[in-house]
């Protein structure tokens, strides 16, 4: 089974149609939720469907799509990564990797989710910095 984003993402595709049912894998004009994510593997999903070639992805998040979205998606993620890699290396502790840094503004955030955005912003950032300090053997503060 392919990488996912989440533990419990799970990918569907229809072979000769070349349709990629994504799941959580792909979010498409949706600001995409780091909080629970697994950074790593959902860079390598971006590369698994690259390789599958679909022609139409259907995202967990947004309107069904091409390959544009997936594009724009593992730049954001690799943005995003290099701005807490940075606090990482910069010793900034959690909290304040958390409070400092804004993640790119590349996603549209739907009015319904506007209130809880910045609070799902922070938990991004912390997510991410626990994930890097994991493979950089950094303690947790």
């Amino acid at each position: 089974m392919p990488p996912a984003t989440f533990p419990t993402a799970r990918w569907c595709s229809c072979g000769k149609r070349a349709v990629l049912f994504a799941g959580d894998n792909v979010f498409n004009d949706f600001l995409p939720w780091l909080h629970q994510s697994d950074p790593f593997g959902w860079l390598e999903s971006l590369q698994w469907i690259r390789r599958a070639t679909p022609k139409v992805i259907v995202p967990g998040h947004g309107p069904v799509c091409d390959m544009g979205p997936v594009d724009r998606l593992e730049d954001y993620l690799k943005e995003t990564l290099a701005l807490v890699r940075k606090a990482v290396d910069d010793g900034l502790s959690r909290q304040e990797a958390a409070n400092q840094i804004r993640l790119p503004q590349v996603y549209p955030v739907p009015e319904h989710f506007r209130s809880v955005a910045p609070a799902v912003e922070k938990m991004g950032v912390e997510r991410l910095y626990d994930a890097l300090s994991e493979i950089n053997g950094v303690g947790f503060d």
